[in-house]
């Protein structure tokens, strides 16, 4: 560039002579021709320059493409040795997420500076054909390697599940206490016959089945939240004091039940006892009365 500067400066100079000089030369078309050197000296330094510039980016990208293909050699060197150590699921999970971030971070200024300079000179794609294939090949590696670092993937399903499952629990012990809670809300009635009292304790048997079934599934949901790993601290919290308060609730309830049954079942018995009694008195009545002997 500074030799073509040097050559154009060296003609406008000899024009520049001419023009002021007093022999008879066609000066008029010689200004002309002087000022379109000048525009094309212009021109040609803002082309220079823009390339320069333009020049200095792609070096950029590139050195940041290179710096993200070494993190990523070293990331795929220790997914491999990861996975020869046999780790438990959660904790190779947080590593494959720490690696997961790294990976993203590590490739982040190169895309950005690839897309950058694609979109600059998307009026002449020819001139970014290789910035595009080289955020192909980031890509694509990117995406290999993010296919081997899932376990952060399958740690969370299998957490979204254990949630799921946990809560499903929950939710069939709270129906059944809902279902449950009106009937011992109210005044216990024992009814004004045998039959009657022996339907209301069939009721009271049907509820304490109920309420020990669900007791199976307040066991269920207490045995995952303590024997699994897979929940996040908060998570735990949140779903163990749920469960505690829905088991409290469920005993008070069992315990009504219990007692109401107990309550019934000595006063059917009562009460059978009782017509067994009048049935006996009846036959003794209708013995005497067939003897002729005196009532009592």
């Amino acid at each position: 560039m500074q030799e073509w500067n040097s050559a154009v400066q060296k003609l406008k100079t000899e024009a520049l002579g001419i023009l002021l000089s007093k022999e008879d030369v066609e000066k008029e078309h010689l200004q002309l021709s002087n000022q379109k050197l000048t525009w094309l000296q212009e021109e040609f330094g803002r082309l220079m320059v823009e390339r320069k510039t333009w020049l200095k980016k792609a070096n950029d990208f590139f050195n940041s493409a290179n710096k993200a293909f070494d993190v990523l050699g070293r990331v795929e060197a220790y997914i491999k040795l990861l996975k020869s150590e046999g780790l438990s699921l959660p904790v190779l999970a947080a590593r494959h997420e720490e690696l997961h971030r790294e990976i993203k971070d590590c490739t982040a200024d190169a895309l950005q500076e690839g897309q950058a300079l694609i979109n600059e000179l998307a009026s002449c794609s020819s001139r970014v054909t290789g910035v595009h294939e080289m955020m192909g090949c980031i890509r694509r590696r990117v995406d290999h390697l993010t296919e081997w670092c899932s376990a952060h993937r399958e740690f969370a399903l299998n957490r979204q599940q254990l949630t799921a499952s946990v809560e499903g629990y929950l939710r069939k012990v709270e129906m059944s206490i809902q279902k449950i809670s009106p009937v011992i809300s109210n005044a216990m009635d024992v009814g004004s016959s045998l039959s009657e009292s022996e339907k209301i304790l069939s009721t009271y048997l049907e509820l304490d089945k109920q309420a020990k079934e669900t007791s199976h599934e307040s066991e269920a949901a207490a045995k995952l939240l303590t024997e699994k790993n897979d929940f996040e601290p908060d998570e735990v919290a949140s779903l163990s004091s749920k469960a505690k308060w829905l088991e409290e609730e469920l005993n008070i309830l069992g315990q009504s039940i219990s007692s109401r049954s107990q309550v019934l079942q000595t006063y059917v018995a009562f009460l059978k006892s009782s017509e067994e009694v009048q049935y006996l008195w009846a036959d003794l009545f209708r013995g005497m009365a067939s003897a002729h002997l005196p009532a009592f």
